[in-house]
Formats: C-alpha cells, sequence, structure tokens
C-alpha cells in the first residue's frame, strides 16, 4: 500500500513537473510578434541613418548572419563591421515585411520579405532596390528584450553572370 502510494505521488509531481515546463514553454505570440516588430524598426532606423553600433545591437552577442554569397559572421562585433562595410558602398534603407511569428520559451522565428536600397554614389555607379526573402531566429535576453540570434537572407534578384565564349 504504501509503495502504491509513493508511486502515485511520483506520478502526480512527474505530471506537476510537465505541465509547468509545458506552461513555460507557451508565449505570447501577440507580445513576441510586438517586440520583433519594435526591433525590426530600431534596426530599419539604425540603417537609415547609417549606425553600425545601433544595428548590431539588434543583435545578440553570440548571435549570427548568414549574408548571401559570403562568409557566415559571428558575434555582434563582427555584425557592427558587417553594417558598417555595407554603410559605406552605399546601404542606406532597410524595409521588413513580417509574415509568420512563432515560438516557444525564450526563442522565437520569424519569416519575412525585405527590401533594401544601395545608393553608392559616384557617376558611373547607380542605386537600386534590392528585394527578397528572410528568416530571423530571435532569442529573449535575461533582460527581456528580443534580438536577433540567426539572421539568414537572399535575395529575389538573378544573380548576374557574364560568361563569354572563347572564340
Amino acid at each position: 500500500m504504501r509503495k502504491e502510494i509513493l508511486l502515485v505521488g511520483f506520478v502526480l509531481a512527474m505530471f506537476c513537473l510537465f505541465m509547468s515546463c509545458q506552461m513555460e514553454a507557451e508565449v505570447d505570440l501577440a507580445e513576441v510578434e510586438k517586440s520583433i516588430e519594435e526591433m525590426n524598426t530600431k534596426l530599419s532606423e539604425a540603417v537609415a541613418k547609417g549606425d553600425a553600433e545601433a544595428a548590431a545591437a539588434c543583435y545578440t552577442e553570440d548571435a549570427q548572419a548568414f549574408p548571401p554569397n559570403e562568409k557566415m559572421i559571428s558575434g555582434r562585433d563582427d555584425i557592427k563591421e558587417f553594417f558598417a562595410a555595407g554603410f559605406a558602398k552605399g546601404f542606406s534603407g532597410l524595409e521588413l515585411t513580417v509574415s509568420e511569428v512563432s515560438g516557444a520559451g525564450d526563442m522565437a522565428y520569424e519569416t519575412g520579405t525585405y527590401e533594401t536600397t544601395v545608393n553608392p554614389g559616384g557617376q558611373d555607379v547607380v542605386a537600386f532596390t534590392d528585394k527578397g526573402k528572410y528568416i530571423v531566429i530571435w532569442k529573449k535576453g535575461e533582460d527581456g528584450t528580443w534580438r536577433l540570434h540567426r539572421d539568414v537572407w537572399n535575395s529575389n534578384m538573378t544573380p548576374s553572370m557574364e560568361i563569354s565564349a572563347k572564340e
């Protein structure tokens, strides 16, 4: 009888533990979406100002970015350098349109589309707009702030390649 009571107690304790873990895993998606929209706005404003420090602050310390046709970038400091180099080449606008947000616990993901503006200046160089899609994994920090943790994007533009036939 005593073993049965202990077993029932153990099963009940495990059930309660399981339920508490499930409850912690759930997030208020409306709140997460609002936080992500706010951080996306901060990122877009930083890009418009050419402020690499503010743009990088939107990322976690151990963030990784996966730009198209380039090596992976690891860490906030390297992401800051990436933005600074982009601003030097004329990257001056970023518009993000969120398609979907979901998540659990301190992690969330976002998918969407982007539009960037590049205006390199100079007489022979024409400004252009790039459109594409992205997926971001967000991480909620100990301070409660959601930041970009993994950032992947690619263009809808067809890569231009010059191929010449040998004569």
